[in-house]
């Protein structure tokens, strides 16, 4: 025993990944407006300094990237049995 808790025998395959994500771009900025920086701003700007913030980013947003923006995330996943 080692330590009350057994010997363990498992098989564990780690599979990596990198996905091209497309969120519209109104979603993106919200998505980021829920980090702890869209905390800080809502906090440190008035309402309508906020508006119009957002109204500007979303428009160069838009005007570079197009309604949709992309961009790759890499994930791990883990998938194992134990025996």
């Amino acid at each position: 025993m080692d330590g009350g808790r057994g010997e363990i025998s498992a098989q564990l395959a780690v599979i990596a990944r990198d996905v091209v994500v497309s969120v519209a771009a109104a979603d993106y900025l919200a998505m980021k407006g829920a980090t702890v920086e869209g905390t800080l701003l809502r906090r440190m700007l008035t309402v309508e300094h906020r508006d119009r913030f957002t109204r500007e980013v979303m428009e160069t947003f838009r005007a570079r990237f197009g309604v949709v923006v992309e961009f790759t995330r890499d994930f791990r996943l883990g998938i194992g049995t134990k025996a």
